[in-house]
């Protein structure tokens, strides 16, 4: 995981090896006995660093340098630690495909992004304590162990454990009388085993101790030690676009987690363990052996089943059921959904699939008429989600019922369904209450999540009916989302436990954002906070530390330009929407704040400009299509608008807001 950088640890080439990209320079050298990196960045004199620790092993390696105020960074040129003969033994850009970025950039090597104290030592040391000052603006973060040790993942014993501990916990997995102990069967009907005695037992413990490591989530206080609920110190991500294709499929990096509590092995009742040996890092079969712990080889390894040839990369169950996604440049990684191949949605959602993958020459259509002629028509079409989260994300008229409906399915992934619950729009009404009480009391927390992040269009009574007892749920991360959602609330329509909750909540709002100063996103929140609680000076100071934290980041140029409009100063609107352009020259929502201020000072030919200009840099965006078209017929365009909108329908052919600018 992480080592000191010493002979033996080190696997790149430091024999005076220099890599040249973009402008930028590093050589990479020894000097008795250390190991060194010269970076050269554009117009900018040689910076010279020491390689504190090597972080990985295969398929690359990266390097830790300390930098100023305690931060510790990961390189960008790493080392690919792959054999010559697969393309490695070589330095590469983690930016490969894309221009470096320069300095200020969260993505360049000294930004956020590489930052070790904050983005990587959680989980790739044990004991870690981030210690960020917010006053000094400086990292004091240290750790217990430099890698993952045994109490990461299993509670500490407080005295010496007694022999007859150690006995159990050295027995083979499946003796143990522990509730992890479980026996699968296997059904020879189906073919697939299932797990005896049934019902079966919790698995939660296991997947929420290995998911603050294994999935995509933010972190809401120090964990406690494990096992732990995961959500009362993580608040994970949900299948959020950007993140996941509309079907679930891994799209940025997301880990395992969000991936697997998708699949019907998850639900089935597996976990991590049944696949993955934690200690020795390693599958507990290879290859096809290992689906075939539940899947009978005499029906699924067969040429009758995946039609390629035995032996074939076609032939491997993880090619078509757990496709794979390079990050970082050359680290494949299956996705965790273990789904079953459907072209059929990537013809009518634009998913990927694995077939055309390895069959370049071929399309979806071809795809999904070979799976048919081979297994027949296609019968089941669970899961329901993926048409229903594509719906929401083109805006289509019919996605708050199927939001609705999705979200009260039992058949469906929890995820899914707390997914569906915070897309709900305000014109869910009167659907939208009905499911989002009944979630609030689930006894799943992702869809009690799910319903708190749905108050925030709820009216402002049934906010408060139904939000009131998540204020004391008894896992954190949705009493905050519950508490955000509060917070301006009529303190008249709470009764007493509830309104002490609601206090109680707040305060752990803000020891949350204190605990995560070092992160710009916590100072928005207090900010938005402060607002909506009609603290305006606080909230503005708040969004100008998010500011000199990091001038990159969007949002609180976008809402300190609108606290500024708010107090009737359009032009204090726009000198700081003017200061965010020239910290981000590329953003699309700055740069439609500035066209709508623009409007209202009454220079519409400098705000059509700069809505257009949003228009072009979000073209996946309809919001911003949609913006520019009212804009123009508002100036007396009509023709333009129109144009806008059919080409932005092109892309968005179910956007109702963009097709309600047609009828108009």
């Amino acid at each position: 995981m992480m080592a000191v950088s010493e002979t033996g640890a080190v696997l790149g080439d430091f024999d005076n090896a220099v890599f040249e990209r973009d402008g930028m320079r590093a050589s990479f050298l020894r000097r008795k006995g250390r190991y060194i990196v010269e970076i050269t960045e554009k117009g900018a004199a040689p910076e010279t660093f020491e390689i504190a620790y090597t972080f990985g092993v295969d398929p690359l390696q990266q390097y830790l340098v300390k930098t100023t105020g305690g931060k510790m960074q990961a390189l960008t040129i790493a080392w690919d630690a792959r054999a010559n003969s697969a393309g490695g033994q070589r330095w590469y850009s983690l930016h490969e495909g894309s221009p470096e970025p320069p300095p200020g950039d969260p993505l360049h090597w000294q930004g956020a992004a590489f930052r070790w104290n904050t983005m990587c030592a959680d989980c790739h040391s044990t004991g870690v304590v981030r210690g960020f000052d917010a006053t000094r603006q400086i990292y004091e973060t240290r750790f217990e162990l430099i890698d993952v040790g045994c109490v990461a993942c299993h509670q500490p014993h407080a005295t010496e454990p007694s022999a007859a501990t150690r006995a159990q916990e050295d027995a083979p997995r499946e003796n143990r009388a522990t509730p992890a102990a479980r026996k699968w069967v296997m059904d020879e009907i189906r073919g697939i085993a299932r797990l005896a005695p049934n019902p079966a037992p919790a698995t939660r413990p296991e997947i929420e101790t290995c998911a603050p490591c294994h999935s995509r989530r933010a972190s809401l206080a120090a964990a406690a030690p494990a096992p732990a609920p995961f959500l009362d110190a993580h608040r994970p991500s949900l299948l959020d676009e950007s993140l996941y294709q509309a079907d679930g499929q891994i799209e940025d990096e997301v880990f395992e987690w969000g991936s697997f509590l998708q699949s019907r092995m998850h639900a089935a009742g597996v976990t991590c363990s049944d696949c993955h040996d934690p200690h020795a890092l390693k599958l507990r079969a290879e290859g096809n052996a290992l689906c075939g712990r539940c899947h009978l080889p005499a029906r699924f390894d067969t040429v009758e089943h995946y039609f390629h040839s035995p032996g074939s990369k076609g032939a491997q169950c993880v090619a078509c059921h757990m496709p794979e996604h390079t990050y970082m440049g050359i680290d494949a990684r299956h996705d965790h959904g273990l789904r079953v191949p459907r072209p059929d949605l990537a013809i009518s959602l634009g998913v990927p699939e694995p077939c055309t993958a390895c069959h370049s020459g071929r399309d979806a259509a071809w795809a999904a008429a070979v799976i048919a002629e081979k297994h027949g028509p296609p019968t089941e079409r669970r899961p329901l989600f993926p048409a229903v989260l594509a719906a929401a994300r083109d805006g289509a008229p019919e996605a708050a019922a199927l939001l609705a409906a999705l979200a009260r399915d039992p058949d469906e992934p929890a995820i899914a369904r707390a997914t569906a619950l915070s897309l709900l729009p305000p014109d869910a009404e009167p659907q939208a209450s009905r499911v989002v009480e009944k979630s609030a009391s689930d006894k799943d927390p992702l869809l009690r999540l799910g319903a708190a992040l749905a108050l925030e269009n709820l009216p402002a009574a049934e906010r408060v009916r139904i939000g009131s007892p998540l204020l004391s749920d008894p896992l954190r991360a949705i009493r905050l989302e519950a508490a955000t959602a509060l917070v301006d609330a009529p303190r008249a329509g709470f009764d007493p436990p509830a309104l002490r909750a609601l206090e109680h909540a707040l305060a752990e709002l803000h020891e949350s954002a204190r605990y995560n100063a070092d992160q710009p996103g916590s100072h928005l929140n207090l900010g938005l906070l402060a607002l909506r609680s009609g603290d305006l000076a606080a909230a503005e100071k708040h969004y100008e530390a998010a500011i000199d934290l990091a001038p990159w980041f969007v949002p609180a140029w976008v809402n300190l330009a609108d606290l500024k409009r708010s107090q009737g100063n359009d032009g204090a609107a726009e000198e700081t929407l003017r200061r965010g352009t020239r910290s981000i020259s590329e953003s699309a929502d700055i740069q439609s704040a500035l066209g709508l201020t623009l409007v209202r000072l009454g220079r519409r030919d400098e705000a059509a400009q700069a809505l257009q200009r949003a228009a072009t840099l979000a073209a996946d965006d309809p919001r911003h299509a949609w913006l520019l078209a009212v804009a123009l017929d508002s100036f007396g365009s009509p023709a333009e608008a129109r144009q806008v909108v059919e080409q932005a329908l092109i892309r968005h052919p179910r956007n109702a807001a963009l097709r309600a600018l047609l009828v108009r």
